[in-house]
């Protein structure tokens, strides 16, 4: 409970120090490209012929996937297939889960560096096709990605 809650703090924090425009964040060496914190996954379009029934729900499979250079520890957070969360700690880079998950639930994946630098990348990936990334460099970085699914 208390590294959620750390690993929280650690994210709230991350996200606001990185912010354009914010003269006050400590440069602490980290870098960061994401996309929108609650960013539409990029567009899945169904089989060419199907035909999906209005109220009827549409399964997807949805790929989370960690990587890093060079290869890093990390800890996990990500929105599991029944909805809820999963945490994994000193986990090895490259990393990937896969799942299905109704079309317009929540999928989140975010990873937490060490202290040893390095350039840490997210994806979600819906159906093969690639929704969201986000990467972060240095010591210590949080990255995430997030978004509904189409």
């Amino acid at each position: 409970m208390r590294w959620w809650i750390a690993g929280v703090m650690v994210l709230v924090l991350g996200s606001c120090a990185g912010e354009a425009g914010d003269t006050n964040a400590p440069d602490v060496g980290s870098t960061s490209t994401r996309s929108a914190e609650q960013t539409e996954i990029a567009a899945v379009r169904d089989a060419p012929g199907s035909t999906i029934a209005p109220g009827q729900s549409v399964a997807r499979v949805v790929e989370y996937v960690i990587t890093s250079k060079p290869a890093a520890i990390v800890n996990l957070t990500y929105q599991n297939a029944s909805g809820g969360t999963s945490q994994e700690s000193g986990t090895r880079t490259p990393w990937s889960e896969t799942m299905t998950m109704q079309a317009g639930g929540f999928a989140y994946v975010s990873a937490q560096g060490n202290e040893y630098a390095a350039e840490i990348t997210c994806e979600i990936w819906v159906d093969g096709m690639l929704g969201a990334t986000s990467t972060s460099s240095g010591a210590f970085v949080v990255v995430t990605c997030s978004g509904t699914v189409p």
